[in-house]
């Protein structure tokens, strides 16, 4: 089943991220999981036999859970998730770059020394 990504969240203190997508047929699904790759809104996510797919590429994502979208949950998670990226995704200084668990930021601003 192809699905369109709809919206990203990333939780720095956790080093996990969310992600809303939405299957052709309007059903809407959170994603909860660990990569070091991404899911940016406008891009498109295939599950199959191989694993997850994104734009044409398979990915190495460890999913969380799914769970139906809910948007006061969304809501709830904007409002709790303290990465500055999630609200100016074009940043351009974090200053939470010292407790941040994310090797590399989602949102291209720093990275970790490994």
């Amino acid at each position: 089943m192809e699905w369109l990504i709809e919206r990203n969240l990333v939780c720095p203190s956790t080093g996990a991220a969310f992600a809303v997508i939405s299957s052709y047929r309007n059903l809407r699904i959170i994603l909860w999981y660990k990569s070091h790759y991404f899911l940016r809104p406008g891009g498109e996510v295939i599950v199959s036999d191989l694993g997850i797919v994104v734009n044409g590429n398979i990915r190495d994502i460890s999913l969380l859970h799914a769970f139906p979208f809910n948007d006061n949950l969304w809501q709830t998670f904007e409002k709790s998730l303290d990465c500055p990226g999630n609200k100016d995704p074009a940043l351009h200084h974090c200053d939470r770059k010292d407790t941040c668990h994310f090797d590399m930021c989602p949102y291209g601003v720093h990275v970790h020394a490994i």
